[in-house]
């Protein structure tokens, strides 16, 4: 027996987005990673926040929410490689700019991903 495919769901806040999206709202959407994402996800207004709760893989969620929009990913974890990979993901989803904002603690506070081949700019 073949089983279905899974059909991966929108990351927590995504149908939110996706509700301001189908009304022609402008949406400035900020994707909070790490500790106490949910918390300051929930800070955010209804249609502008987007969650990738601790502890989880992005892998899990349908990021295609964010498609055509300017993302700021806001990460308060230390593993900045998995940011990295998160922003590339984004931008693969079709997001048109994704902007990593690092703990305070880097070398490196903020970094840019655009479309043409996963372009980072420092």
């Amino acid at each position: 027996m073949n089983a279905k495919p899974n059909k991966l769901r929108a990351p927590p806040f995504g149908s939110e987005l996706i509700r301001a999206r189908a009304l022609g709202r402008s949406c400035n959407v900020f994707l909070h990673v790490g500790p106490r994402a949910w918390e300051r996800a929930g800070k955010r207004p209804s249609g502008h926040r987007l969650c990738l709760p601790p502890g989880e893989d992005f892998s899990a969620y349908d990021w295609s929410c964010c498609r055509d929009l300017d993302i700021t990913l806001v990460s308060w974890r230390a593993d900045i490689g998995a940011d990295v990979e998160l922003a590339r993901h984004l931008v693969r989803s079709g997001a048109k700019l994704v902007v990593l904002l690092l703990p305070a603690t880097t070398p490196i506070k903020t970094r840019y991903f655009k479309p043409s081949a996963n372009l980072v700019v420092r």
